[in-house]
């Protein structure tokens, strides 16, 4: 609050001295990581320039911050098209609430860019600000309400200290607060107060080095009692060929999904409160959302935006884009455009907010292949996405289905074989069996797919992604009864299907399109 200004560890003055430079601080300082692409600071600060003209102008801003930082310039980095401060090397006032009244003191007092996109970012930013400490004011017993619906996620110190294990818990813990907001208690240290009606839980994890070998285990734990919710075990063989990491990454998904499951289950309600209220995390809305395939869309966009409202970062819009992605994928919508559009939209948002989230990257990767059929740029993300996290399930998953609809059909399928090996077993599940049963049909492994397929039909018998590629699979093996059939219960899902609709550019099978597995022309002689 006040005016702008930095200030070394011992009190110097290193602020930059035009203003251009210190609205870049203070567009960092207010991003999530405190990093932002190099295109959102040249959109907001040199909106009126060419692209050329404004990179120079942002060349020069970089090169002053460094200047006035001194002996400290080694705190601002850039990597490709980011730009970042050092979170272990920057305090900011940012978030401390005046002592007295708001109207004595102004959010970045003084910091007059004449730029419209700055202009805009300050008044909306000192609107916010003004908002909430009104509703402090208002509410003065009530805690704030950033951060309100997050839940508790207890990460107890290693047994065993070793360094597999230690990784092994990192791995865990930073994949669950990929997917979304969680209060993470880091080595066990106990939080000083947890409400009880909290959702939450604890993980531990182990190495054992005994007479039977090498193992590693990982265990969860219920918050209020402490009781054991999930415990699993594995071994590891430091001989084998393939390394540690691939060894445990079943394991990490695994451990992911189980803690994400748990932080979206409603919480136990305080004694003499009556019924818990009902979960208002990301988590729980993520989880509806994949369990119905974003049915209801309005009502889950709607719980989507006020868990952006309540907490703005990059993978809540990723979220929202991928709902957008369901409602494509089941013809539920006839504003095909207008979902193009908004898809496009949110993660291009998502990812210049959080742009070394592996999950929105990977989100955004889905969005590109999928809904934009754009392979290329979709295969870039999803890269992207897994040199932060060699074992994400999505990145693996985004970058399998990018190469299948660019037509790289065996590096389609060993990436999703991949994915599937390492997902565990929660929502998203049948998506990746679907994706994998996609590229095994489309690779010409045409009974594991179909069998693959058959299984995702039988537990989702209304979700019609699988009814289009079991069509497709049955007519490529010449298994006329079978296609029939399948035709018959997609057109009950989809009123007026017709076979000629897998050859339309708006139907939503791209990757049948961009390979030669079926004459998608030709397909209703066959039937």
């Amino acid at each position: 609050m006040g005016v702008f200004r930095v200030t070394g560890p011992h009190g110097t003055d290193r602020t930059p001295h035009s203003m251009k430079s210190r609205g870049l601080l203070a567009l960092l300082l207010e991003a999530h990581e405190f990093c932002r692409a190099r295109s959102y600071l040249q959109d907001h600060l040199w909106s009126d320039r060419q692209q050329e003209q404004g990179a120079s102008s942002l060349r020069q801003a970089l090169s002053e911050i460094r200047r006035a930082f001194g002996p400290h310039r080694e705190l601002l980095e850039t990597e490709g098209n980011l730009v970042r401060l050092r979170r272990d090397g920057v305090v900011t006032d940012a978030e401390d609430r005046p002592p007295g009244d708001l109207d004595a003191v102004e959010y970045l007092e003084g910091l007059d860019i004449r730029d419209p996109e700055f202009e805009r970012w300050l008044r909306d930013r000192r609107q916010q600000r003004a908002a909430a400490y009104e509703s402090d004011l208002a509410a003065p017993d009530i805690l704030a309400p950033v951060g309100a619906s997050r839940p508790w996620l207890v990460v107890e110190k290693p047994t065993g200290g070793t360094v597999v294990a230690e990784h092994l818990g990192q791995a865990i813990a930073q994949g669950v607060s990929d997917r979304g907001p969680v209060e993470m208690v880091p080595d066990g240290h106990a939080p000083p107060s947890i409400p009880e009606d909290k959702a939450g839980c604890i993980l531990s994890v182990g190495e054992r080095n005994d007479a039977f070998g090498n193992s590693v285990s990982v265990q969860l734990r219920s918050l209020d009692n402490r009781r054991v919710l999930w415990t699993t075990m594995a071994p590891l063989d430091p001989e084998t060929g393939e390394g540690l990491l691939p060894q445990i990454a079943p394991l990490i998904g695994l451990g992911i999904d189980r803690i994400a499951a748990e932080l979206a289950a409603p919480p136990s309600p305080a004694p003499g409160h009556g019924a818990a209220a009902a979960p208002a995390s990301l988590f729980a809305t993520v989880d509806d959302m994949l369990r119905t395939r974003g049915r209801d869309f309005k009502a889950l966009d709607t719980r989507l935006q006020l868990c952006f409202e309540e907490e703005p970062r990059g993978i809540v819009l990723a979220w929202k884009a991928l709902l957008r992605c369901l409602a494509f994928g089941e013809r539920r919508r006839e504003d095909i455009g207008l979902l193009r559009d908004e898809a496009k939209s949110l993660v291009a948002r998502a990812v210049e907010m959080e742009p070394q989230n592996p999950q929105v990257l990977a989100l955004a990767s889905h969005v590109y292949t999928f809904v934009l059929d754009k392979p290329p740029v979709a295969h870039e993300l999803a890269a992207r996405a897994l040199r932060i996290d060699p074992v994400n399930v999505y990145g693996w998953a985004s970058t399998g289905y990018a190469h299948l609809s660019a037509g790289h059909v065996e590096r389609a399928y060993e990436a999703l074989l991949r994915a599937r090996r390492f997902t565990g077993e929660g929502p998203h599940r049948p998506m990746i069996d679907l994706l994998f049963g996609m590229s095994a049909i489309i690779s010409g492994r045409i009974a594991e797919g179909t069998a693959t397929l058959e299984t995702v039909n039988a537990l989702l018998p209304d979700f019609q992604p699988p009814l289009r590629f079991l069509l497709a699979g049955y007519l490529a093996q010449g298994d006329f009864p079978r296609a029939e059939d399948a035709k018959l219960r997609l057109s009950v899902l989809e009123t007026g299907f017709e076979l000629r609709d897998f050859a339309e550019p708006d139907y939503p099978t791209p990757s049948l399109r961009n390979n030669t597995l079926l004459d998608l022309k030709n397909l209703p002689r066959l039937l």
